[in-house]
């Protein structure tokens, strides 16, 4: 049986991986395409949108997605309790936004923000179809047929979006992507599935299953409102240009770092609960997450980092200079993000549900202080004290937790990372190294030179230091190919 859990992981990363690289893959080029054409204010005003989406969705799903992967045992009547339960709240949500649109609108000094948000909401019902096919996916490890299907919708909604920006649509060529993409999703899902809304619910599902994912719930939409926190602080009190900036910004980081983090967390949920029971294998396989996502992540933010300002102007043309600040220090935070990703799933799978949403209450306030404090300074400051919010949380939940987990504490999943610590340090001052040396140098050759420098260097440095785990991920990512 664990031959069998270890060959399921192995897959459902690898699946989980190529979906990642290959949608981002898309959505990365798309969103060049996109940025080279419209405006940073653009983006900024979709950003806006967005939080109230992401937002949304926490209400959506209210914690029984995550409830129905973990029942062992699930029936056709607990698919469609959670269904129902997620489409009438999807309704609901959505007529709130469409009449609170222009009080949104006001609050961020966006007239033209009314209809946009009337429109791109409608991705909020949308989205609700899917939250059951998505558990049965993710409960059921069939990553493989999501990979595909994920990758298609991207690349059919990047397509439309970039035609419409071509054709002067403006803003709303980004509205008419996700839809679309969104759209195309639901579709596949339901065409590849064998599943079916029927009209069965139960009473009791919900209440149980509620029980378990109210907790969640309140943990996710603190979570995400505090995620978004930053963006309603920047749209509100800069400008949709400057939080245009920081959107890029973000997703250049997040194309790194949260997905890394995710692909390995979409696995790493379902195959914590298959070894519940015992603490001490819950902890060993979050040092296996921590550690190759962490191998992962920090060269390729570290390369970001020294090379962002000729890749922005190379790739986004001037206009997207004064992002530059912003994405160097989100690589920094990007990389406290898989120390502390992992940390919420390896307590949900062991029960402690209340324990994470007292984590994102902490977290919150953590956020609000760190606002509070760099108010004065800018954006900059706001960014470097998110650094320190990720790793006090880090600590004093892990430390927390300790009892509870009978002595299994998460924080001993940081010590097997020094080899990644030193070779990322080692590699950061190559880069600026090789950078200074071709300060005069054309912008593209900085940027191969540079970055195939500190490539070829972080592998023979943890060639030296950690060949075991090294020759490990190389071949679960063979597996991929």
């Amino acid at each position: 049986m664990a031959e069998t859990l270890n060959t399921k992981i192995v897959k459902g990363v690898s699946w989980s991986l190529t979906e990642t690289f290959v949608a981002y893959f898309i959505r990365f080029f798309i969103g060049i395409l996109l940025a080279r054409i419209l405006m940073p204010s653009d983006f900024g005003m979709i950003g806006m949108i967005t939080i109230f989406i992401a937002i949304s969705d926490v209400f959506v799903k209210a914690g029984f997605g995550q409830a129905f992967i973990r029942k062992k045992h699930t029936t056709d009547i607990d698919a469609n309790t959670v269904f129902f339960i997620n489409l009438s709240i999807s309704v609901a949500i959505y007529i709130i936004l469409f009449f609170a649109a222009p009080y949104i609108a006001s609050y961020f000094h966006e007239p033209r923000l009314v209809k946009l948000i009337r429109v791109l909401c409608l991705i909020i019902i949308v989205n609700s179809f899917n939250v059951i096919q998505h558990s049965i996916i993710r409960k059921e490890m069939q990553f493989k047929r999501k990979a595909i299907l994920t990758v298609s919708s991207s690349l059919v909604g990047g397509v439309v979006g970039v035609l419409c920006a071509y054709n002067g649509l403006g803003v709303w060529s980004l509205v008419i992507q996700q839809l679309t993409n969104k759209s195309m999703l639901c579709i596949l899902f339901y065409s590849t599935s064998e599943w079916r809304p029927s009209f069965k619910f139960s009473g009791e599902v919900a209440r149980k299953m509620f029980s378990y994912g109210s907790w969640l719930l309140g943990a996710d939409l603190l979570l995400t409102v505090m995620n978004n926190f930053y963006k309603i602080f920047i749209g509100r009190y800069h400008s949709s240009q400057e939080l245009g900036y920081y959107e890029r910004s973000r997703q250049f980081q997040a194309m790194v770092a949260d997905t890394f983090s995710w692909v390995f967390g979409i696995v790493a949920f379902p195959s914590f609960t298959k070894v519940q029971d015992s603490y001490s294998a819950m902890l060993e396989m979050a040092k296996k997450f921590v550690k190759y996502s962490a191998y992962l992540i920090y060269p390729i933010l570290c390369i970001i980092l020294v090379v962002s300002e000729p890749m922005i102007h190379l790739l986004l043309t001037d206009k997207w200079l004064p992002a530059v600040p912003y994405l160097k220090i989100l690589c920094l935070v990007g990389m406290v993000v898989p120390l502390n990703f992992f940390l919420s799933p390896y307590l949900q799978a062991a029960g402690y549900s209340k324990l994470v949403f007292l984590s994102t209450v902490f977290t919150a306030v953590l956020r609000v202080l760190n606002v509070i404090l760099t108010f004065s300074y800018g954006v900059r400051a706001l960014l470097i004290g998110e650094i320190f919010v990720l790793l006090l949380n880090l600590v004093v939940f892990s430390l927390l937790s300790v009892k509870k987990m009978k002595g299994n504490n998460y924080l001993k999943t940081l010590p097997g990372l020094w080899a990644c610590f030193v070779a990322t340090g080692a590699i950061l001052l190559l880069g600026h190294l090789v950078m200074y040396i071709l300060h005069s140098s054309a912008e593209w050759l900085q940027l191969v030179a540079t970055g195939s420098a500190m490539f070829f260097a972080y592998i023979v440095l943890l060639f030296l230091l950690d060949r075991k785990n090294l020759k490990t991920l190389i071949q679960h990512m063979v597996r991929i190919i």
